[in-house]
């Protein structure tokens, strides 16, 4: 896979990996402490976190799994990007979610909180890594190299049995092309979940896999 120039694209990969190892390290290193810290003393600014990227924030709030039961409506998302979550939802929607979201968050403690804050803004940082990789090679090649690690099949499943595609006959990139829009995006987005819920370690690994699949 990757077309010409393999080595400067995997480089760029490579460049573009390096917040997200800085994220999950700073991660690691905060779990790793949390016996030893009494605890956080201060609330999450949700508005502050909210307002850098709504539609992140949106898309991260509709598949975390804390998060989830604010949106009512699931099947009218399914297969939407984080951009059309900003945009297709008006303001009141927008009011309602994030009154709901709030409601939920203030039963926690202050660390719990925190713990939330931190998915929500790594959920969003893995998006923008695979999302670069995405740019770099076709959406079918990255989604094929997602279905080859072998870690994510049972997103894939669904879509191909109501096809009545065998897996084993065909090449992974055949596989991805098959998809509809609205489930690659959805196997996209559930792949970035499952990665964010992942400890540090396992995720740098299984990050590493993918891209072995792409170069």
């Amino acid at each position: 896979m990757g077309g010409n120039f393999p080595h400067v694209r995997f480089q760029i990969i490579i460049f573009a990996l390096m917040p997200l190892l800085a994220r999950c390290q700073a991660d690691a290193s905060e779990n790793n402490n949390g016996d030893a810290d009494p605890g956080v003393e201060t609330a999450v600014d949700w508005n502050e976190l909210r307002d850098r990227d709504q539609g992140l924030f949106l898309a991260s709030m509709y598949y975390l799994p804390e998060t989830k039961e604010a949106f009512k409506d699931r099947g009218r998302w399914i297969g939407q990007t984080p951009s059309s979550f900003e945009d297709l939802m008006d303001q009141q929607e927008k009011d309602q979610l994030f009154e709901a979201f709030s409601d939920k968050m203030q039963q926690l403690d202050f660390t719990d909180q925190h713990k939330v804050a931190v998915r929500i803004e790594r959920w969003g940082h893995i998006y923008h890594i695979f999302s670069q990789v995405g740019g770099i090679y076709s959406h079918e090649e990255l989604l094929a190299s997602f279905w080859s690690t072998g870690e994510f099949n049972n997103h894939f499943e669904p879509a191909f049995q109501s096809r009545d595609l065998d897996p084993r006959e065909m090449e992974p990139i055949d596989l991805a092309a098959n998809l509809s829009s609205t489930e690659s995006i959805d196997i996209f987005l559930n792949i970035v979940t499952d990665v964010t819920l992942m400890d540090p370690d396992p995720s740098i690994a299984l990050i590493r896999k993918l891209f072995d699949h792409l170069h």
